[in-house]
């Protein structure tokens, strides 16, 4: 039985398996926690998702949601080459996160337009969001669909807590021992999220089929 979160329970309940199978029979083995992993260096990120749900929500709503705060968001190509750096940290539990973090409104600034859509207050935009939702099944398809389905999620953004970052929808982490683990992350030229990523991900959410195609002229 979950007390709490039983999401973030079952992944405790992982590592210390893994702890304790390494202990027991001599395991070389670590544990990592993974922040938001966002789309490849191609574009492609899973539909899935909350991020790209949100996305498609400014088509169903008609815009997308602002704000200023900051996003640690690392992109899987990245991710990748950090957890190969951090096959030494055995009997460490790292979090892997983006050490230069961006700003939420880097990224909702371009989604919005590239969707030709505004970006409001993410209050309005919720309630936007959730006026749709009580005439809308969530088992409904079509654009902002998958939105819907994450409505619980999203309001967490309406007023969110000191100890979260992403507006609310992520935890903060204490991220100095995974950043000081991995040469990758200690790069000083490593780039934060921007612009040239969003459209990336965009077009690849376009070409699948995800969002409407650009308009043309």
């Amino acid at each position: 039985i979950a007390l709490q979160s039983g999401y973030g329970e079952s992944k405790w309940v992982a590592e210390r398996v893994v702890q304790m199978a390494s202990k027991q029979h001599y395991l070389n083995a670590n544990t990592i926690r993974v922040g938001l992993l966002t789309g490849s260096a191609s574009g492609s990120w899973d539909t899935s998702h909350w991020v790209p749900a949100l996305v498609q929500s400014g088509v169903h709503v008609g815009c997308l949601p602002d704000g200023n705060d900051v996003i640690s968001w690392l992109p899987t190509s990245l991710a990748a080459a950090v957890i190969v750096d951090m096959q030494s940290t055995m009997n460490e539990t790292p979090y892997l996160v983006h050490p230069r973090p961006a700003t939420w409104r880097a990224v909702m600034e371009p989604s919005a337009s590239m969707l030709d859509i505004p970006l409001v207050p993410y209050v309005k935009w919720f309630a936007r969001l959730k006026a749709t939702a009580e005439f809308t099944p969530r088992a409904a398809g079509g654009a902002g669909a998958m939105a819907l389905k994450l409505i619980d999620l999203f309001q967490l953004g309406v007023k969110p807590a000191a100890n979260r970052e992403s507006m609310g929808l992520l935890p903060r982490v204490a991220s100095y021992k995974g950043i000081q683990a991995s040469p990758t992350l200690l790069n000083e030229k490593l780039p934060s999220l921007d612009s040239a990523d969003v459209e990336k991900w965009i077009q690849y959410w376009r070409e699948d089929g995800f969002l409407t195609p650009a308009k043309t002229s």
